[in-house]
C-alpha cells in the first residue's frame, strides 16, 4: 500500500473516533493502531478458473498493487 493511501486510511479511521475516544487516547493507542492497521491489509489475487495455479508474476503483481513490501 503506498504511503498516501496508507494516510488517506489512517483519516478515515480517525475520522470515525469519537472527540471522547480521541480524547482519551493513551498507552493502548499503539496497540489498538497495530490491530486496525493489521485487521486492513487483504489482498485480493486474481480469481482461478478450475484447477489453475497461481503464478508467482500475478501474485507479486497483486501485492504490488495493494502497496505490501516483500523480500
Amino acid at each position: 500500500m503506498n504511503n498516501d493511501k496508507m494516510r488517506t486510511e489512517f483519516e478515515k479511521w480517525i475520522d470515525s473516533m469519537s472527540f471522547e475516544e480521541l480524547d482519551n487516547l493513551d498507552e493502548n493507542s499503539a496497540w489498538i493502531s497495530w490491530q486496525v492497521s493489521r485487521a486492513a491489509l487483504v489482498v485480493e489475487l486474481p480469481r482461478l478458473q478450475g484447477d489453475a495455479q497461481y503464478d508467482g508474476q500475478e501474485v507479486i503483481d497483486a501485492l504490488d498493487a495493494a502497496g505490501v513490501a516483500y523480500k
